[in-house]
């Protein structure tokens, strides 16, 4: 999935007034995380989303994890605090998720 692809489908889900400058910091963060802690690269090291044209590295089965991401992150900005609490704990869930998966089949 492109960050261009991400920001088109939460657009198209959640309804809002965010900058994709925004969005996109919100997707850095994310794939910051992802390659730090479950790649394990060192932080000095990742290379962040520099365009909306970058693929991201969490294959698209599991890119579920930056749409919740970023809902949460939406929903924080407009102070909908109790709708944030519910999407962050389900984006963490989604990351672990992956982290299981990626360290089962990691070769």
């Amino acid at each position: 999935m492109t960050v261009e692809n991400l920001l088109a489908t939460v657009d198209a889900m959640k309804q809002n007034e965010i900058c994709d400058d925004v969005k996109i910091r919100w997707v850095c963060d994310v794939e910051g995380r992802v390659l730090c802690e479950i790649y394990k690269q060192a932080p000095e090291s990742v290379k962040l989303p520099e365009s909306d044209k970058t693929v991201l590295s969490v294959p698209d089965a599991y890119s579920r994890l930056y749409v919740l991401y970023l809902a949460a992150m939406i929903e924080f900005t407009v102070g909908n605090y109790g709708e944030y609490t519910k999407l962050n704990a389900e984006a963490e869930s989604a990351f672990t998720l992956y982290a299981k998966h990626y360290i089962r089949n990691r070769a």
